[in-house]
């Protein structure tokens, strides 16, 4: 599963991003049209139930060993927030067979971020490729963290 995403191997790509000029959707080839930017911000509204619905397995593929220094897995502001909500739904299929996965599976549980508390700070050491899209981010996680709280808090008092 993917959502469309803007060329950034695009020659002018780098620089439009320095000078902030990156065209808007459908304004070039190498960005989204605006039919792709509509669906992409929809799926992001709820980019939070695939990584939170506990019947639903999340193989984390980090690939650290292929990105540039600095870009790493844990680091993506949208990737630290997608492992965390499928590692406080326990949803992370491949931590014990896979030592990079594992790594990060340790790391978020000394962070604790299966809480608002500790997920800020992890999120805090992280980065976005767009701007904005840090408040999103956070704003999803507290909700969704939410719905778990209520989940479980209507289902001990249906058990009472």
């Amino acid at each position: 599963m993917g959502l469309p995403q803007n060329d950034k191997m695009h020659p002018d790509y780098d620089l439009w991003e320095k000078e902030d000029k990156v065209p808007k959707p459908g304004e070039h080839p190498a960005v989204r049209t605006k039919e792709e930017e509509a669906l992409f911000k929809k799926a992001l509204g709820s980019m939070e139930l695939i990584y939170s619905m506990s019947n639903t397995p999340v193989i984390v593929l980090a690939m650290d060993d292929e990105v540039v220094a600095g870009t790493e897995y844990f680091s993506r502001g949208w990737c630290f927030f997608e492992f965390s909500l499928a590692f406080s739904f326990d949803n992370i299929t491949n931590a014990y067979i896979s030592p990079p996965v594992w790594w990060m599976y340790e790391r978020a549980a000394e962070l604790e971020v299966d809480t608002v508390e500790g997920f800020k700070k992890g999120f805090d050491k992280t980065h976005f490729t767009n701007k904005g899209d840090e408040d999103t981010v956070l704003n999803l996680f507290k909700q969704t963290l939410n719905k778990k709280v209520r989940a479980a808090s209507l289902g001990a008092g249906e058990q009472a």
